[in-house]
C-alpha cells in the first residue's frame, strides 16, 4: 500500500494564501471594533432617548391625576346640587 507524501516546502501560493487570510481577518478586526464602538454609542444615545421619555410620560401621568381629581371633585360638586334640588322638589310637594 502506497504512503502518502507531504511535500513540506513553503510555496509563493502559500504565503499568498497566507497573507490573504491575514488581511482578511484585520479587516474583520477593524470593522467589529468599529461596530462596537458604533453600537455603544447608539445604545448611549438610546439610554439618553429613553430617559427623556421617562421624564415626559411621568409628567403627563402627574398632570392626568390633577385632571382626574379636578373632575372627581367637579362630579361630587354636580351631585350635591342634584340632591339639593331634588330635596326643594321633594320639599314643594309636601
Amino acid at each position: 500500500m502506497p504512503v502518502p507524501e507531504v511535500d513540506n516546502r513553503i510555496s509563493f501560493g502559500n504565503v499568498i494564501v497566507i497573507a490573504t487570510i491575514l488581511f482578511s481577518g484585520g479587516i474583520a478586526w477593524a470593522t467589529m471594533g468599529v461596530t462596537g464602538r458604533q453600537n455603544a454609542e447608539d445604545l448611549r444615545k438610546s439610554i439618553g432617548v429613553s430617559e427623556q421619555h421617562e421624564a415626559r410620560i411621568h409628567a403627563l401621568e402627574m398632570r392626568e391625576a390633577a385632571q382626574i381629581a379636578r373632575i372627581e371633585t367637579q362630579l361630587l360638586q354636580i351631585n350635591r346640587t342634584l340632591d339639593g334640588l331634588a330635596r326643594r322638589l321633594e320639599g314643594g310637594r309636601g
